[in-house]
């Protein structure tokens, strides 16, 4: 009997032994798919989230894209209604000899890494497309524009004192710029009405000088004379005051004593010197060209400083035409190409400070000062500047061809619609003052 107990004995322990051991296995097995759940779980979540990000950067590209799209859509805009053939675009949309086209998508449409790529791609491409068709609308289309107004004298007619549409045509512009691009081409051809309704008013401008002459002269000694006077000298006096300044701060000056010194050089002349007077000019160029182009506020490359130096350098040739001598060289339309690049650095500097990046706006105040002649009080920026050197061009060189209606005054609201007072509205009792009937 006691060895029979015994037995129940060791049995019941061993049962209760593998007991223990069955509920130790159960917990490791479970403790290993809670852990194997676990892994999938947090494999999921980074999955998850890797797709969330790059479906993220795919949809900020793509607003980069549309935006970029946009600019490019106004400026293709503006240059079809201004030169009338879109086609060329085309023409114009070529770097390295390749045709900037846009891609498109072919892949998987859940494969966000290849559709961020490619929409980087084509972001970068449309920023290209706008650097290319800018530098077409400041040179190009902008020179075109300013032979058809007459900006450029009577150097493609055939009266050299009087104005036909010869002056505001295409052998001015070449006489003026060279051979003109297929763009300047389509200008001239598509926009015969520009030009024929400014030579009307040219012409109508002559006539009244011509005809009105004396009483202008009667006129322009009175009251009002003295006064228009006294703005225009002022005026005039500030443009080339700044432009003069300007040409030393800029280096301008010594490109000009460069080149004068190039012209003397002969078959003598050793190459070093050559290639040295080269090297200054087209070092001193492109600092200017880079340096001109970010107090303008435009993203161009190096490659087109040069471009941006010549444009420096024809506001100053046309700037300092002289004020007096007839519709062929007008104060208005050399200072109005000042005036216009001045509000273009102002734009630039206004964006600066709504930003808040007061260094871009210092640096821009120190490239106003070299680049425009702006004095160098601490009371003075480039926006109280710009406003000033505006004014002064409204009241001084605008209101000479507002008082004929040859131009309107791009600050009238009223545009088109104004009413510019002229001789014939000048009060009558004005003239019986003068003893003029």
């Amino acid at each position: 009997m006691a060895i029979s107990s015994d037995i129940a004995a060791i049995l019941q322990l061993i049962q209760q032994q593998q007991a223990i051991e069955e509920r130790k296995e159960e917990r490791n097995q479970d403790l290993a798919l809670s852990l194997f759940k676990m892994g999938v779980a947090t494999e999921r979540i980074e999955t998850e989230n890797r797709i969330k990000a790059e479906a993220s950067l795919y949809q900020d590209n793509m607003q980069i894209v549309s935006d970029t799209q946009k600019t490019l859509d106004v400026l293709e805009t503006k240059f079809g209604e201004t030169v009338g053939d879109l086609d060329l675009l085309s023409e114009i949309y070529v770097k390295d000899g390749k045709a900037l086209t846009k891609e498109i998508y072919e892949g998987e449409a859940t494969n966000w890494t290849e559709r961020s790529d490619l929409a980087r791609q084509n972001a970068e491409m449309n920023k290209e497309k706008i650097r290319l068709l800018q530098n077409k609308l400041f040179t190009d289309v902008k020179q075109a524009q300013n032979v058809m107004l007459g900006g450029v004298g009577f150097q493609g007619g055939t009266d050299e004192e009087r104005w036909d549409m010869g002056d505001l045509g295409l052998l001015s512009y070449e006489s003026k710029y060279g051979e003109a691009s297929p763009t300047v081409i389509a200008m001239f051809k598509n926009n015969p009405g520009v030009m024929t309704d400014q030579l009307a008013k040219l012409q109508k401008r002559d006539l009244e000088l011509g005809e009105k002459e004396q009483k202008a002269g009667y006129y322009y000694d009175t009251r009002k004379s003295k006064e228009a006077k006294a703005k225009t000298d002022k005026g005039n006096l500030a443009f080339g005051g700044i432009l003069n300044s300007a040409a030393k701060t800029s280096g301008k000056q010594t490109i000009d004593g460069l080149l004068a010194l190039s012209a003397e050089f002969d078959t003598d002349t050793p190459e070093s010197d050559v290639a040295k007077n080269q090297n200054q000019r087209l070092t001193l160029q492109s600092t200017i060209g880079k340096e001109f182009a970010n107090l303008l506020g435009r993203e161009v490359s190096d490659v087109d400083y040069l471009t941006i130096y010549d444009e420096y350098s024809e506001m100053h040739s046309v700037g300092k035409a002289k004020a007096a001598t007839g519709l062929g060289e007008i104060a208005s339309g050399n200072w109005s190409v000042v005036n216009s690049y001045l509000q273009e650095a102002k734009n630039n500097y206004n964006n600066a400070i709504s930003s808040g990046d007061t260094r871009k706006a210092e640096l821009l105040n120190q490239y106003a000062i070299k680049y425009f002649g702006m004095p160098t009080d601490p009371n003075i920026n480039l926006n109280s500047f710009a406003n000033d050197m505006n004014q002064f061009y409204i009241d001084t060189t605008l209101s000479t061809f507002q008082s004929s209606g040859s131009i309107e005054d791009p600050n009238d609201n009223e545009g088109s619609n104004a009413t510019q007072p002229t001789i014939e509205e000048i009060d009558s009792a004005e003239w019986n003052e003068l003893g003029i009937k």
